[in-house]
């Protein structure tokens, strides 16, 4: 009976041991965006930084203006107004 109690308990402490898979990113990804002049990107005009609000996500304009040739950079995830880095 001792045999059968420690076997059955090494079973059930395998399954808890056993390391699950690695958590996700989740929620909405939020970017950085620097704007240039042309589509080689030869010069910067502009950069916008990735907000994260209860609402979701977007961007802020630092400097600069907008253009037509953003250069977007992940630097990280919104979930419900939390901001999850990379």
């Amino acid at each position: 009976m001792t045999k059968r109690r420690l076997i059955a308990s090494l079973l059930v402490a395998s399954v808890f041991a056993v390391p699950g898979p690695a958590l996700a990113q989740t929620g909405d990804p939020i970017y950085n965006y620097y704007y240039y002049n042309n589509q080689a990107h030869s010069q910067q005009v502009g950069f916008a930084r990735g907000t994260c609000t209860y609402y979701g996500v977007g961007a802020d304009l630092e400097w600069g203006t907008y253009s037509s040739y953003p250069e977007p950079e992940l630097v990280g995830y919104c979930t419900d107004g939390v901001w999850e880095p990379l």
